[in-house]
C-alpha cells in the first residue's frame, strides 16, 4: 500500500505514487501489484494483506517527516506510530518503507538531540505501542531521497547540489516557472479518496514528464553506488 503522510500533495510525491504503481511496486515483492493509495488522515490499513509492504511518502529532515514546508504538519516517530496503529496497521505487515529524506541516518544538525535514525525510532515506537505483537521492520533513506522512473529509491551524494548539470536545470528560469505552476496545481487537487489520488498522480506525471526525463539521468549519476548507501533497515 502507498500512503501519503501529509496533504496537500506536492509534485514529487505524486510522481512517486505514479512510479510505484506504474512499476507494480506498490504492494512490495511478496504481494506484488500496483498497490492501493491513501492519505494518512483517512487511511484504513486493516485491509492490508499478510506480507504487504507499506510505503510512506513524505519529506524528512532526520527528526520528523511530513510536509515539505517546515511550518506544515510534521510527525515525530512516536506520533506517526500512534497514527499508523490507530488506523489499523496489522501485525502481519512486517515491512514499512519510508520514502523521505534523511530517514536512515541522523543528520549532523540533530546529532545531539536525536538518538537514532528515524526508521529505527519509528520501528521501536510501533513495536512498543502495539498491543498486537507487531515486529515491523522499517527502511529509511540515509540522505537526500530520490526515486527513479522505475520506482527504485536511492540517496544522492552530498555534493550533487553543486553538480553543473543539476544547477543548470534547477536555475533554468523556464523550468522554474513551469515547476511552480505544477506545484500550485498539485496543491489544489482533491485528496479525499483513492480514485482522485491515482488520477492526480497520473495527471502530474504526464504534465511533468519532460522535466523528469531530464532530471532522472542526473539523479542516477549522483545516487549512492551501493545498497547500504541507499537504504538502512531497523533492527
Amino acid at each position: 500500500m502507498i500512503c501519503i503522510v501529509v496533504t496537500p500533495v506536492d509534485v514529487k510525491n505524486y510522481v512517486e505514487v505514479f512510479n510505484l504503481r506504474n512499476n507494480d511496486k506498490g504492494n512490495g515483492k511478496v504481494v506484488g501489484g500496483a498497490g492501493s493509495v491513501c492519505a494518512l488522515d483517512w487511511a484504513d490499513f486493516s485491509q492490508m494483506k499478510a506480507g504487504e509492504k507499506l510505503y510512506l511518502l513524505a519529506h524528512g529532515d532526520g527528526r520528523t517527516i511530513g510536509a515539505r514546508d517546515p511550518h506544515g504538519k510534521q510527525y515525530l516517530p512516536g506520533a506517526l506510530a500512534k497514527q499508523l496503529l490507530e488506523r489499523g496497521l496489522p501485525a502481519n505487515v512486517r515491512a514499512i518503507k519510508l520514502v523521505a529524506c534523511h530517514t536512515g541516518r541522523v543528520p549532523l544538525a540533530y546529532s545531539k538531540s536525536v538518538t537514532a535514525a528515524y526508521c529505527q525510532l519509528l520501528a521501536d515506537e510501533i513495536n512498543t505501542q502495539s498491543t498486537s505483537g507487531h515486529a515491523v521492520r522499517v527502511t529509511g533513506i540515509p540522505g537526500i531521497e530520490v526515486m527513479s522512473d522505475l520506482g527504485k529509491t536511492g540517496a544522492k551524494h552530498v555534493g550533487f547540489s553543486s553538480a553543473p548539470e543539476y544547477k543548470a536545470l534547477k536555475y533554468d528560469l523556464n523550468w522554474r516557472v513551469k515547476v511552480e505552476g505544477w506545484e500550485r496545481l498539485a496543491e489544489r487537487l482533491d485528496t479525499s479518496n483513492e480514485p482522485s489520488l491515482i488520477l492526480n498522480a497520473e495527471l502530474i506525471a504526464k504534465l511533468t514528464g519532460s522535466f523528469f526525463k531530464l532530471l532522472y539521468p542526473i539523479n542516477a549519476k549522483y545516487v549512492q553506488p551501493t545498497k547500504s548507501g541507499n537504504r538502512v533497515h531497523s533492527t
